[in-house]
């Protein structure tokens, strides 16, 4: 009777709007950017998620997909990618082992996500190909939407929205949540 109470009112205060509670499977992390995609992959914002306070960049917070020890601190290693959001240098490749960090991101959603049918995850996948082919586009992406000066400050963290899905980023789209 009281562990049924107790899960109930866990469950009540895991849904609340600013709780810090977060689901078995998931983090409260501060998400620095959200690159937007159309469903071909082609990267059609980046739209930044924090605000000024004393010239300081303060990030908005976002429940994100905990798949291990890495949602709190990489490795040196460079192959410990997070599942669909991590720091500029997984998610884009950049800095100085942008190939490792890169292929190591990819690697990680295609074991996790193997043979995915998720228009927007297979949009994910075709945008980080792209940026194996081509070394220069992912500082050109940055470039474009003027934040180089915040990539150069930091290795801000980032996910992915699909243009079609509204607000919702890629991880948190219901076939994403019902998976972990």
């Amino acid at each position: 009777m009281i562990l049924q109470e107790l899960v109930r009112y866990y469950d009540r205060q895991r849904n609340l709007q600013d709780s810090d509670i977060t689901p078995p499977g998931w983090i409260r992390r501060p998400l620095d950017y959200i690159l937007v995609l159309r469903s071909d992959g082609e990267c059609i914002d980046l739209q930044a998620n924090f605000v000024l306070k004393n010239g300081k960049s303060v990030s908005g917070s976002a429940l994100l997909p905990s798949i291990g020890k890495q949602a709190l601190k990489h490795t040196n290693s460079g192959k410990d990618a997070n599942l669909l959001w991590d720091n500029a240098s997984f998610v884009l490749g950049l800095g100085d082992t942008r190939n490792t960090k890169l292929a190591s991101f990819i690697e990680t959603i295609k074991s996790w996500l193997p043979d995915t049918k998720d228009e927007a995850v297979r949009a994910v996948l075709v945008f980080l190909y792209s940026l194996t082919k081509d070394n220069a586009r992912a500082k050109a992406i940055v470039e474009k939407f003027k934040a180089t000066d915040e990539f150069e400050k930091r290795d801000p963290t980032i996910a992915f929205r699909l243009l079609e899905d509204g607000p919702l980023c890629v991880h948190e789209r219901d076939n994403r949540r019902a998976s972990r």
